[in-house]
């Protein structure tokens, strides 16, 4: 049996093909080294990564056994179709619908969208100028909606017109903290959208 780390197939179309490699999650190095070793064969039109999420996307000519057989020969990775449910392989983690435990960020995102609806009928509906300016940077940044991004701007203008320049000092701190985690990030760990429109 091989001890190649195993990919296995997200997404699939023609020239394209998008692989999870679970087990070499956060890898930066493992995936470097892919990218640069797939894009220099011929047939391999360009290769990206995403060291973060195991994510690997591969621009190709060769059908999918001749990519496995040359990921194979250089010693990379074995590709697999994704796994059945009774399966459960080196590195997916088992689900379950009974023990699988409600994610708590989803819960808070539920909750605090349904606050958001509460407070557009009751306002304001607006925050500061700069917490509005820094959801702008936010939404370009993460959910890569431009259109979103810009009106998010024009609203802080607003309010920077309106003299509603800062918030409290508790929220100003804690946007302070967050930017420094980011700049903290490699780029190539930030989320990009795909040209399939997924954000990866």
């Amino acid at each position: 049996m091989s001890d190649l780390p195993l990919a296995f197939i997200d997404h699939e179309l023609p020239h394209r093909i998008r692989l999870r490699l679970l087990s070499r999650r956060g890898d930066a190095g493992f995936f470097a080294n892919a990218v640069q070793r797939l894009s220099a064969l011929p047939g391999i039109a360009s290769a990206q990564a995403n060291p973060r999420t195991g994510s690997l996307l591969i621009y190709r000519e060769p059908t999918l056994q001749n990519l496995a057989e040359i990921a194979r020969a250089q010693d990379l990775f074995e590709i697999r179709r994704a796994p059945s449910p009774k399966e459960n392989p080196v590195g997916l983690p088992r689900k379950s619908r009974h023990s699988a435990a409600p994610n708590p960020l989803k819960i808070a995102a539920a909750g605090m969208a349904g606050l958001g609806a509460v407070q557009l009928v009751r306002g304001p509906i607006a925050g500061d100028a700069a917490e509005v300016f820094w959801q702008a940077y936010q939404v370009s940044r993460n959910l890569h909606r431009p259109v979103l991004a810009t009106g998010l701007v024009c609203i802080g203008l607003v309010q920077l017109a309106r003299g509603q320049v800062l918030g409290s000092a508790t929220s100003l701190f804690y946007r302070a903290l967050n930017a420094q985690a980011m700049a903290a990030q490699p780029k190539d760990a930030w989320p990009q959208r795909t040209e399939d429109g997924s954000v990866r």
